[in-house]
Order: C-alpha cells, then sequence, then structure tokens
C-alpha cells in the first residue's frame, strides 16, 4: 500500500499544461523507472487526470481541442482520465474525488489558473476564461 501510494500522481485539470505534464510523466515511468529502478515495476504507476469540466483541453474550442482523441492519447500511455469529476479536499494522504479517497505522495495542481477579477474592471473585451484580448503587439485596442 504505502509503495502504490509513492507511484500515484494524480494532477489536478486538464489543460494544456495539465495535459503535457500527465503525458511527460507516463513516459518517464515507462522509461526512466524501467532502466533506472530494477525493484519498482512501472505497471503499477497510477497516473490521474482529474477535470472538473466534461472534457479536457477546455480552453480550445471543442473542435479544436478534439477531446476524445487527446483523452484517448493520455489512456494509451497510462494515464487515467477523469472527467466531471471535481477534487473536493487534498491533503498528505492524497485526495477526496467524489467522496472516495485517492492514496497519492504526488498531487500536482495545474488547474485553477484564472485572470485577475480586476480585468473584469476594466471594461475591455475578454475571451471566455476571462483574458483580455489583445492587438498584435500585446496592447489593448481602442
Amino acid at each position: 500500500m504505502k509503495r502504490a501510494r509513492q507511484v500515484t500522481f494524480v494532477l489536478a485539470g486538464a489543460g494544456p499544461t495539465g495535459v503535457e505534464l500527465a503525458g511527460s510523466i507516463a513516459e518517464m515511468a515507462a522509461v526512466a523507472l524501467r532502466s533506472n529502478f530494477r525493484r519498482i515495476d512501472p505497471a503499477k504507476t497510477s497516473i490521474l487526470r482529474i477535470e472538473g469540466g466534461k472534457r479536457i483541453l477546455p480552453s480550445y474550442a471543442e473542435s479544436l481541442s478534439k477531446p476524445k482523441k487527446a483523452a484517448r492519447r493520455l489512456e494509451k500511455l497510462g494515464v487515467t482520465v477523469m472527467a466531471a469529476a471535481r477534487i473536493e479536499h487534498v491533503a498528505e494522504h492524497g485526495v477526496i474525488v467524489g467522496g472516495n479517497r485517492i492514496e497519492s505522495a504526488t498531487v500536482l495542481w495545474t488547474a485553477g489558473v484564472a485572470p485577475s477579477p480586476i480585468l473584469t474592471k476594466l471594461g475591455v473585451k475578454t475571451d471566455q476564461a476571462g483574458r483580455v484580448c489583445v492587438g498584435p503587439f500585446p496592447d489593448v485596442p481602442d
């Protein structure tokens, strides 16, 4: 149980950073663990992507993110994708998701990045994530 907790990685959020990080950890587990740690079985590594929204890569238009294709690629690497699931609590032992405890020594937070709320007071055009739309010279039009 203690070893399983050490090789369980929980990544909160499934934006571009989280998706890339999950893939990197999966590759590291398959290659580095196999060749450098003979007492660790890479097949016992668990990588869980937990996304509160309905799909991964939510900051992209659905037509661009190809969510099912991206999720399948991650799953092929050994990453478990959990969409429409929220982390309720993070503690030393791991996380609580949907009332269930997931034991993990490593929780990486790649979710919840939002622009400053003051941007809404500027009265300028923003995108769906609340970021200010800028021109070609990182200036605010008008």
